[in-house]
């Protein structure tokens, strides 16, 4: 619920900055001004669909855990565990060195991908960092985040002791954005991010140095 409020909230308030700014600009008599406002519209317009996607990811994320083994879904990612293939599930406070959690985790997001020393690569899909469980495999931990975890504990517990009847074969599947994999890449996300920067500064500066000249020469007329 602390997410949903959080993710909601931070929404609201991004559009409506995009709508105060577009409306200052449509009010604007100065060209320099109307882009100036413009160009802060759409910044604050820029992490709308990542918090959109995030919201409708908490929204739909969802564990089962059952004797065949546990489901985790998050938004479009979905990753099924037989249970044979669990080697060990505990707490993330009992490690001896602590989690570093993924870049931008906030309540309801704690999402992404870390190393850890004695881990190795851990896939966060969780709302509460206060709380997290680790499910580990052969090919990687992941850190959940049920409500009632050490009721969740004991679901396993059980569900482990009483065996699998129906064998379930591993799921695992994700969606994939060329704007994402852009960004994992350091240069890319380097180079957009500048090149981003540069041409709106680029367009405020110009906006507000052309409207100060009564002729710009155009190399026809001496």
């Amino acid at each position: 619920q602390r997410g949903l409020i959080l993710h909601i909230g931070a929404l609201r308030l991004n559009l409506a900055a995009v709508g105060f700014f577009i409306l200052q600009a449509l009010i604007q008599q100065e060209r320099g001004f109307f882009i100036l406002y413009l160009t802060l519209g759409v910044i604050f317009f820029l992490p709308v669909p990542f918090i959109a996607y995030r919201l409708f990811a908490l929204i739909r994320s969802r564990y089962t855990i059952d004797r065949e083994g546990i489901g985790i879904q998050w938004g479009l990612r979905e990753e099924v565990i037989p249970m044979g293939e669990i080697e060990w599930l505990r707490l993330a406070d009992d490690l001896a060195l602590d989690l570093p959690l993924p870049l931008l985790s906030v309540q309801g997001a704690v999402l992404g991908i870390r190393s850890h020393h004695d881990l190795g690569q851990v896939e966060f899909m969780a709302s509460d960092a206060s709380h997290l469980l680790l499910i580990a495999t052969q090919n990687r931990v992941y850190a959940i985040s049920p409500y009632d975890y050490r009721g969740f504990m004991n679901v396993f517990s059980r569900s482990a002791e009483m065996g699998s009847i129906a064998p379930i074969s591993v799921k695992s599947s994700s969606s994939s954005f060329l704007l994402t994999a852009l960004f994992k890449d350091k240069v890319s996300r380097v180079l957009i991010l500048s090149g981003l920067i540069l041409s709106l500064l680029l367009l405020i500066a110009s906006s507000f140095l052309i409207p100060l000249r009564d002729n710009i020469p155009l190399g026809f007329d001496p």
